[in-house]
Order: structure tokens, then sequence, then C-alpha cells
């Protein structure tokens, strides 16, 4: 049976009365700490029938041991805000928000400690955190963080989204991260972590998820993570062409107006249109000196998919260009000059032609799991 559940919410009232089927009183007395009204509260941790604990907006924190009938207010003394709470047991849990903050309480949510760690002097917000016991926890957030305890918060080790020379992100990044990367220091990755849930012991199960459709699953309590993938997507066979063909074929472009007319009431998905060529034609169009009659062949195939795709009624916004050729690839090849045999190994196929597929990338909130095969993930 799960001991810990945290719930986001947007407002604390409609989950307070759905875990107390009866009145609810607020109580302004001075024993706990006056309820200030325009607290926002973003998040609550159920621990019990009798102890929870919930916290929010401008450092807001409250707690209750009588099932929801009163709550009274904690101390943070803080004014951050706090994005999420996860109890271990009835007096132990984290709370974590704006700019690496971190508390910890080990009274039921009456007094709450700061803890220092590495996120906090980065700056990075933190939007989730799970309790797996009294004295190991995860918290994930922004720029790909993904930090660890197992002493209680005395200390948090780092595990976060990292960016290396093969990362997709790597081109997009400014020259000084690129030389950051070189030298092997740390450049976090442009994503945000936006909830992880942990199963209590025995399990050993934990999800993450986040931006651009990122789920990650781990069954060692995080020691190692596997990506997951969202079912569902509908891809292509690769539409082959002949060597530095660029017009598609009247059979390519029925099954790319067939494909269109399968999406395009789907708002919510974008497409992915991506060329390659064959080893023939980088060889002969892509010299190292100058590769732009390769660059040429490849921005027209993915531009002639585009325009079938268009006409068939799916937006331009929902089309996404990918592996589109580097024009500016000779302002790189001082610091990486293996940067554009990278990129010409990219696009490296068997037969010339054209990949599109449907982008399964939406923006993940909230992942809840009751046991270890059954959960839901929204957003």
């Amino acid at each position: 049976m799960r001991r810990n559940r945290s719930i986001r919410i947007a407002a604390l009232l409609p989950v307070l009365t759905a875990l107390a089927c009866h009145e609810i009183e607020l109580d302004f007395s001075t024993r706990g700490g006056e309820i200030l009204v325009p607290d926002d509260l973003y998040s609550v941790s159920v621990v019990d029938d009798r102890h929870s604990v919930a916290v929010g907006y401008w450092g807001a924190a409250y707690w209750t041991e009588d099932g929801g009938d009163t709550w009274r207010k904690g101390q943070t003394d803080t004014k951050l805000s706090l994005y999420s709470v996860s109890m271990a047991d009835p007096e132990r849990g984290w709370a974590v928000g704006q700019l690496g903050l971190i508390l910890r309480t080990e009274d039921g949510g009456r007094n709450w400690t700061s803890q220092p760690n590495l996120k906090q002097d980065e700056g990075s917000h933190l939007f989730a955190v799970t309790a797996i016991d009294a004295n190991t926890a995860w918290v994930v957030g922004a720029w790909g963080t993904r930090i660890r305890t197992r002493d209680g918060g005395a200390t948090w080790s780092d595990q976060s989204f990292t960016i290396d020379e093969q990362h997709q992100q790597f081109v997009w990044l400014p020259p000084v991260d690129q030389d950051r990367v070189r030298r092997g220091q740390k450049v976090y990755e442009d994503v945000g972590l936006n909830d992880i849930d942990c199963l209590s012991p025995p399990s050993r199960r934990c999800w993450l998820i986040g931006e651009f459709g990122y789920v990650f699953y781990s069954e060692d309590s995080g020691e190692t993570w596997q990506r997951s993938t969202i079912e569902g997507s509908i891809e292509l066979p690769q539409i082959n062409m002949g060597y530095n063909k660029l017009e598609l074929a009247p059979e390519d472009v029925e099954q790319l107006t067939e494909f269109a007319s399968a999406v395009a009431g789907e708002e919510h998905l974008n497409v992915a249109i991506e060329s390659v060529a064959s080893a023939e034609e980088i060889r002969v169009f892509g010299q190292s000196d100058d590769p732009t009659e390769l660059f040429e062949i490849l921005e027209a195939r993915s531009q002639e998919a585009r325009t079938v795709l268009e006409d068939a009624g799916v937006l331009s916004d929902r089309l996404r260009l990918r592996g589109q050729p580097p024009w500016d690839y000779e302002d790189f090849l001082a610091e990486d000059p293996d940067f554009l045999k990278r990129y010409l190994d990219g696009r490296r196929s068997s037969r010339p032609g054209i990949r599109v597929r449907v982008l399964q990338n939406p923006y993940l909130f909230t992942v809840r799991f009751t046991d270890e095969r059954y959960g839901l993930i929204a957003g």
C-alpha cells in the first residue's frame, strides 16, 4: 500500500472536499498561524487518512492531522513559491520550489528548514519532489534538473541531463557553451522535467516526465534510467528517390496526401520531415570544401514533401523540417573540425529519399502510478 501520494492542484479547496466528505473549517486562530485566503496552493501530499501537507505561493505551507477538518499554517521563513511537497511519513518530508529551494520538515509540516544544494547556487527552479523514504528523495526541475538525496537532504547528488557533442542541442548552443562542452564541463539540457513519482519500498519503480514528450522509468529507485516511448505515432516507410532526384513520383504524392488526411484534424500533433542522401550523393555533392550542392538537394527534397502536406491540409506551423543543412557550417569548423562530417553522417542512408513521421512531443506535467504496472500521465 502506498503511503505517500503528492497531487498537483490549481486550487486546494476542491481537493480537500474530495479528501474529507464533510464540511471544511478554515481555522484562523493564532495557534497554527493565520490562514491567508489569497494563498494559492499548488501541491498536497496525503500521507494517510489523517495527515496531509499542502504548499504553494509565497512560501505558504499548511498541515492537517485530523483528515482535513482543520488546517494550520506552517513556518517556512521564505517568500519563494513552493511547487511540490512529498511526505515520507506523517512527520518527515520535503517541499521544493523557486530558485532551487528545498525545504525539510520533521514535525508534520509545522516547521520547515532550508537544505543547501547545487541547484540553489545555480538558481534553477524545482518543480517536483518524491519521497521514497525518510532519507531518500528525488527532485526534478528546470534545465534538466534531476537530483537525489540518501541522507535526509544533508547532501544532494546531481544527475541532471547534460549535453555532449553528439547531443542534438549542441549545434544550437552559443560558442561559449560549446567550448565548455568540449572541455568536459557541464552544460545542462534545456528541458523542463515537471514531475517524478516513485513507489514506496519494497518497490523500486520510479517514473519522471517533462517537456517534449520526455518519459523515463527506473527499476532500481533511480540508479539507472531508461527512455520510454509514447505509442501510437504514425510513420511512413521512407519515400525512396533516385540519384540526384528532387521531385516526388505521383504514387508518393498520393501516399503523402493520404497521410496528411489522417492527421490533418489532429491539431495537437506535429509532423517531422527529414531528407536523406545516398553515400554516392554525399561523395559527389558533399565535398568538404563546398557541400552546397548536397545542401540544395536535401533542402529541395524537404520542401517538396512540405508543399504536398500543406496542399493536403496540414498547417505549416505543424511541420518541422529535421536535419536541415547548416549553411553556416564554416562558423563551427574552427572550434569543431568534425562538425560537417557528423552532419553528413547523419544524412547518410542506403537509399536517397524523404522520411515523414508524426511527432509525439507533448508537454507532460503530472505522472502517478498506483502500482508497478498501472499509471497515468497528464499534460
